[in-house]
């Protein structure tokens, strides 16, 4: 089977968002925030160029894309909103994946590629067939107009949230008082709720990157300290969960509309 990143006919209609979000000084940041030595990638794609796309485009996407079942599970969604959302989602995760394989990876081709869901539906990378080597770790999130992507070689979360006027109003439900003052003390150039957008998404990352039942609840995860540099930001959670490590490092960004969380375990 021929290697994925020389397959043919490869559709162009995506446009990638990852050199803008994730440029490689700050990959490098995040890296060297976790002290983390292995390869990590991260994808990003316009979420708003598939929903303008024809149906024609998007099964073409699909076919090219998708193994069997991922095509069955994505023919099975009512609406075209979710169904693009789902598609860009495993495209960036195949992306990112594939970016840590070996270039010459034994059938890697994209419908060979497979992304499923445990059984708290965090998504896992298989084969469909073909060797048995250990896949990348992946992590995926979609927010407004942009779906992407995080692989690493251990377990890792992504998280990505369009800044609205809502999360105020919902504040009570995952920051608590003492973690308002703290992003309050953090940077005064940026709103309340653009850091508030940050600890949300930080959370969220969080929950993704430890595969348990139940997830973490977000007030199981308390705001220690939040520090601010440009658009870079980094902090740690406390957590007093048995199963959990008591501290839990996250990197944040604020990237136009948007704020982001990674954490790399």
């Amino acid at each position: 089977m021929q290697n994925s990143k020389s397959f043919p006919r490869k559709p162009t209609i995506l446009k990638s968002f990852t050199a803008i979000l994730f440029s490689a000084e700050r990959l490098l940041a995040i890296k060297t925030f976790f002290n983390y030595h292995s390869d990590i990638s991260v994808r990003a794609i316009d979420l708003t160029v598939l929903q303008a796309a024809g149906d024609n485009e998007i099964k073409k996407m699909a076919e090219f894309y998708l193994s069997d079942l991922e095509r069955q599970r994505f023919t099975g969604f009512k609406f075209s909103k979710r169904k693009t959302e789902w598609l860009a989602g495993r495209i960036a995760a195949k992306e990112a994946i594939l970016a840590l394989l070996p270039e010459d990876a034994n059938n890697c081709a994209w419908h060979n590629l497979q992304i499923s869901a445990d059984s708290v539906g965090r998504p896992f990378c298989e084969l469909v067939e073909g060797n048995t080597e250990k896949m990348p770790d992946v992590s995926i999130t979609h927010s407004a107009g942009i779906a992407a992507a995080l692989a690493s070689s251990h377990f890792c979360g992504i998280d990505i949230q369009e800044i609205k006027a809502t999360v105020a109003k919902v504040k009570s439900r995952f920051a608590s008082p003492v973690e308002q003052r703290i992003l309050a003390k953090a940077n005064a150039d940026f709103s309340e709720t653009t850091l508030l957008a940050m600890l949300w998404s930080a959370k969220e990352a969080a929950r993704k990157a430890f595969p348990l039942q139940p997830l973490p609840g977000f007030m199981e995860l308390q705001l220690e300290h939040f520090n601010g540099k440009l658009d870079n930001f980094t902090g740690q959670f406390s957590c007093q969960r048995q199963d959990m490590p008591a501290t839990i490092p996250f990197f944040c960004m604020k990237f136009e509309a948007y704020a982001g969380a990674i954490i790399l375990r």
